[in-house]
């Protein structure tokens, strides 16, 4: 029935190496441009994935990539990723039940660890008919070192707060929708965000902003200002 069962296997795409068990389908039949997708269920496994080469892989039968997301493959995957990596942001101990279906990739129960700390959630991260990239994602962040996490999202595509300039330990509920053009260029006037913010064990570094107060306190006390712990829900819109 066209099913060929994997029970065993190892092989690389560029950078990443893969160890799948499972069933493929219509294999045989994709290569000879009888059907328009393989489907693949199983176990994946890998030591070390580059997530932004294989979202372009091409199309094995016309040899072309069409568009950011392939459409030849369908999958229905219990994962195991000891690391995976996505320019600067670097996660390992990645579990969860990943699915791949018409150019949407969705993640359940997801769990990793990542700057310093863990991170759960769920996902959906697909490509539109204008070839747009949409991420939503919904998530449980505790205990991330937040230098980290600036320093591995570009300081969240903005420069009023940076890296060089808070320290701290992180906790949140976050609800987020972003969104990418074709070429991979972040939409920030898109990006939607909902979350409770927990920040302990903070300090704030020649933050510009402070220097504002210094008519009530000295100027030199305000260039490192330390604090137990910061609470804010934030969202972003527009």
């Amino acid at each position: 029935n066209n099913r060929i069962n994997i029970k065993n296997s190892a092989f690389t795409i560029a950078d990443s190496d893969l160890d799948f068990k499972g069933d493929i389908t219509d294999l045989i039949e994709y290569i000879l441009n009888k059907k328009a997708q393989i489907i693949i269920t199983g176990m994946l496994k890998s030591t070390y994935m580059k997530f932004d080469e294989l979202l372009t892989l091409k199309d094995m039968s016309k040899g072309k990539a069409e568009g950011n997301m392939p459409k030849w493959i369908v999958a229905d995957l219990n994962t195991n990723i000891a690391t995976l990596s996505k320019n600067d942001f670097i996660a390992t101990d990645i579990t969860g039940q990943l699915a791949y279906n018409n150019q949407s990739l969705t993640g359940k129960d997801i769990r990793l660890n990542s700057l310093n700390g863990n991170i759960a959630g769920n996902f959906k991260f697909y490509e539109s008919q204008n070839k747009k990239l949409t991420l939503f994602s919904q998530l449980n962040l505790k205990q991330l070192n937040i230098r980290d996490a600036f320093l591995a999202f570009n300081n969240f595509n903005q420069d009023f707060i940076t890296a060089k300039h808070i320290k701290g330990i992180g906790t949140a509920e976050i609800q987020m929708q972003a969104t990418w053009n074709p070429n991979f260029i972040f939409e920030k006037e898109k990006l939607k965000v909902k979350s409770h913010l927990i920040i302990e064990k903070g300090e704030l570094i020649q933050f510009k902003p402070l220097e504002s107060l210094s008519d009530y306190v000295s100027l030199d006390d305000l260039k490192t200002v330390q604090f137990s712990t910061l609470e804010n829900t934030i969202e972003i819109d527009n």
